[in-house]
């Protein structure tokens, strides 16, 4: 796995700030992480959403729901964003994985009796400054494995890990090259820039959500006795 460092020092070269045989000083590798670390967050509130994918583990009890985040019952440095699988581990069988639910009213008409037994259906509702997870039925042995997507934290040292999906290292790398450029006074080419500005469009696409298509209610009961009446008569 790349280090902060790694991906900072190539954006310094490919900037032109440094040449192939230099090492940064430590102000400069300073400079440029806290900005990385600023660019990253500014790409989060324009719905790039970067994050990292971690699993997180825990002891069930027969509960409902839990609380995940920096003082949830399930501890997590960051809120998870996301929780994009969940599944069992019981006497070294790792059970189906559960079926994620999208709303928590949908989740409700599946699970509104508690049941004791293996999971099957969750519901995570990413809530500050904890998120709460729903699962049913409600196990209480075994081990719950939870796989999640947290925010990144605030890099400070080149030797963190850069735990990011590798897809987002390429366009981190140039356009993080591309701010330096202005900051430190390096060499905007030509070429650094169509590669800042494709790989940014680029994690923007696959990045994008597509809403999902919903009928009114009352529309779809006024479409059905339309279409059946017609049939009648």
């Amino acid at each position: 796995m790349a280090t902060v460092g790694d991906i900072v020092f190539l954006a310094l070269k490919d900037a032109q700030i440094i040449d192939e045989n230099e090492t940064p000083s430590a102000a400069l590798m300073a400079d440029a992480i806290t900005t990385l670390s600023q660019m990253l967050a500014l790409w989060q509130a324009d719905n790039l959403f970067v994050y990292a994918t971690t699993e997180l583990t825990h002891v069930p009890t027969g509960a409902a729901s839990y609380t995940i985040g920096p003082t949830g019952v399930i501890v997590s440095a960051n809120t998870p964003l996301a929780v994009n699988y969940v599944y069992l581990l019981k006497g070294g069988v790792k059970y189906e994985m559960c079926e994620k639910i999208t709303t928590l009213k949908e989740f409700n008409q599946f699970a509104s009796i508690v049941i004791l037994g293996d999971p099957n259906i969750f519901f995570y509702n990413p809530t500050y400054s904890n998120g709460t997870l729903y699962i049913h039925p409600q196990p209480n042995d075994g081990t719950l494995h939870i796989g999640v997507d947290v925010q990144l934290p605030t890099y400070a040292i080149a030797p963190d890990a850069f735990n990011i999906a590798p897809r987002y290292e390429m366009p981190v790398r140039f356009n993080l090259a591309k701010i330096l450029v202005s900051m430190l006074g390096g060499k905007l080419t030509q070429e650094l820039n169509q590669l800042a500005n494709s790989s940014y469009r680029m994690l923007a696409r696959s990045n994008h959500v597509t809403p999902k298509l919903s009928i009114d209610g009352e529309v779809t009961r006024t479409w059905k006795t339309e279409f059946y009446g017609g049939f009648v008569n």
